[in-house]
């Protein structure tokens, strides 16, 4: 196996793990439940919803949804699992044609690989939208520790493992988001060196096939002319003889 296709395959395996759990981090602010839970216990203390410290919670996790009765609210974190899981497979696809398409060795190469090159430059565009988004991203709340701790000690550590939980996901997020970025470029680096180095190489065979057929005209150009140059010399000698001989005849006195 070709070295630039077990590198490929190996990204490519590197890639879908890391995407899974980086779309697994992503989907974790989705938590509906604490967002109620909060409400409820905001009621409870404080007797009403503080609007600012409510809404900062409401944009580090997700929007609090009023639920009406006889009807069901899948709630915004369900929506997204969906989102992630039809983004997961597009990418593998994409992922998974691009690296196979290489694995034929000459067969329509040039076709083959500027096919992948599309696909993978369109996965390179969907890591670009999530390494941005993980940039900007938003891990805490704008909040003193009095506005985000005022509930009893069990609800409170709560709250602080939540937040613990929004950094190391940005971190986490930021990680894979860096990796997948890096491998799909390296990807497409490998694949135009491979296309690369499969037109000089063919280049060199072309090369090749011309010179035979010209090296063979030369030596047979050669050897009719060793052959001319043969017989030249031995109409040489033979005169060469012939005017000895004719020297040597001894001339007759009347």
């Amino acid at each position: 196996m070709r070295v630039i296709l077990l590198i490929l395959f190996i990204l490519l395996i590197a890639e879908l793990v890391v995407f899974a759990f980086f779309l697994d981090k992503r989907n974790k602010k989705y938590d509906d439940h604490f967002v109620e839970k909060l409400r409820k216990k905001m009621i409870e203390y404080v007797h009403y919803v503080n609007e600012p410290i409510f809404n900062e919670f409401e944009n580090l996790f997700v929007k609090y949804r009023e639920k009406e009765s006889g009807k069901i609210d899948f709630g915004e974190g369900f929506g997204e699992f969906f989102v992630s899981f039809f983004n997961y497979i597009g990418f593998a696809a994409f992922l998974l044609v691009g690296v196979l398409l290489q694995t034929c060795c000459d067969c329509l190469k040039v076709c083959r690989g500027v096919f992948s090159l599309i696909l993978l430059i369109l996965s390179f565009g969907s890591m670009i939208r999530y390494l941005v988004e993980s940039i900007m991203t938003k891990y805490k709340v704008n909040l003193t520790k009095e506005q985000i701790y005022m509930y009893d000690s069990e609800f409170n550590k709560e709250i602080e493992e939540k937040l613990d939980m929004m950094f190391e996901r940005k971190i986490y997020m930021l990680v894979f988001s860096i990796f997948l970025t890096l491998s799909v470029i390296t990807q497409i680096t490998l694949i135009i060196i491979d296309i690369i180095l499969f037109k000089k190489k063919k280049n060199n065979i072309n090369m090749n096939n011309n010179t035979q057929p010209q090296i063979a005209a030369n030596q047979e150009s050669e050897r009719e002319l060793s052959h001319q140059n043969n017989g030249n010399t031995d109409i040489q000698v033979h005169i060469r003889q012939n005017i000895a001989n004719t020297e040597e005849v001894p001339v007759k006195n009347n």
